[in-house]
């Protein structure tokens, strides 16, 4: 039986086709975020009327669509540095490095070991730097190509091409060497984990909690909101200069979540482990997957109903999936210890959306009518 290898390479105009449509529905999926309400749902709302909820125990306006917009385009600028990038309009921005790509079989998204190889050349930038010709070298060269007899006429478009990409990676690397790129390994933040104080009481405080991590196995971000209060006496959050806050070492080994947590168990999980921390809310988006060719080892990221017939159809096509898992639990109880346990619903609410190309997407709509799925077009 052939073995289904684990990614897919990709180079040349099919690597920056793959990834401009990969730029450009992240930029759809990160605006629509951005421009949600930031209001409950009516589904939200009518739940917590019927099982009676403080609402006062819950961010007055919650503000999780648009941070998952923030980190959202925070992904989208690591992928980025897998393009090449040349804009006439703005040629200091220009640049390019990586010559193949490889897809995830899992996720269709980029492969995990291709962010390896990125961090892997941010610690020998100058390493490499030295290897390509100076900026004034750069330019004698392509005078001496363009304006003088010393090279052959049919070989005057590589050559101009040539110094062009060397200018490209020089101008990556410098750019590169300034960078604060995303952790990609296990058991790690690929951000900073952030606390930002929203509403301060005295006795206790509510603390917002975001970040995004990257998971290997699966090839795919993920981004976290969590609302949770602190008593006066917690230094689970660490509080600093103003409202913000750091994780102490505790939290961040409890938000060390696995991949099948769901979020009920995620909120259950945070409030057994600390008696001065009680979290009302948790949200998790997974970027991804991206339905394609390359996406042949799907596992438990199963596709949904209509698209592997769409594909089928259109070879070429790069469909994004981001799906939003949550749980509330504003209100709690005196377990029999003595300690204030939050009230657990077990219900799996979620949100899905689908960014695709406009000339799918009244099929996709048509697919998956009735559900919670939401299609975000890309315009041609």
């Amino acid at each position: 039986m052939q073995r289904i290898p684990e990614q897919y390479p990709i180079s040349g105009g099919v690597q920056r086709s793959y990834l401009r449509s990969l730029d450009r529905m992240l930029q759809v999926a990160s605006a629509h975020f951005a421009g949600l309400s930031n209001e409950y749902s009516p589904e939200t709302k009518a739940f917590g009327a019927a099982n009676q909820w403080d609402w006062e125990r819950l961010p007055h306006h919650p503000t999780t669509y648009r941070t998952f917009a923030q980190l959202t385009d925070r992904v989208r600028q690591e992928y980025r540095w897998f393009d090449w990038i040349d804009d006439a309009a703005h040629p200091s921005d220009n640049r390019g490095f990586f010559e193949e790509l490889g897809i995830s079989a899992v996720s269709g998204m980029p492969w995990g070991f291709s962010f390896i190889e990125l961090a892997r050349l941010k610690e020998k930038v100058a390493e490499c730097r030295e290897k390509i010709p100076a900026p004034d070298v750069l330019v004698q060269d392509l005078r001496a190509a363009l304006l003088y007899d010393e090279t052959p006429i049919d070989a005057v478009s590589a050559k101009t091409l040539a110094i062009h990409r060397h200018a490209m990676r020089r101008n990556y690397l410098e750019q590169l060497e300034q960078a604060q790129l995303l952790h990609c390994g296990a058991h790690t933040f690929s951000t900073p984990l952030t606390a930002v104080r929203q509403i301060p009481l005295g006795g206790e405080d509510l603390w917002s909690i975001s970040f995004l991590r990257y998971r290997m196995d699966t090839g795919l971000f993920e981004a976290y909101v969590i609302d949770a209060w602190q008593d006066a006496r917690g230094r689970v959050i660490i509080p600093r200069e103003g409202n913000v806050g750091t994780a102490s070492p505790a939290l961040r080994e409890a938000l060390n979540f696995a991949p099948d947590n769901v979020a009920w168990f995620m909120l259950h999980s945070l409030d057994e482990a600390f008696e001065t921390l009680h979290p009302v809310h948790v949200s998790r988006l997974l970027i991804g997957p991206c339905e394609n060719q390359y996406r042949t080892k799907p596992g438990a990221l199963l596709s949904l109903p209509g698209l592997p017939d769409i594909l089928a159809q259109n070879a070429d096509l790069n469909i994004l999936r981001l799906s939003r898992q949550y749980a509330y639990a504003p209100n709690h109880y005196e377990s029999t210890d003595g300690k204030l346990r939050q009230v657990l619903h077990h219900d799996f609410w979620s949100d899905e959306f689908i960014v695709c190309p406009a000339k799918i997407a009244a099929r996709l709509a048509s697919a998956v009518a009735g559900t919670h799925v939401r299609v975000l077009e890309v315009s041609e």
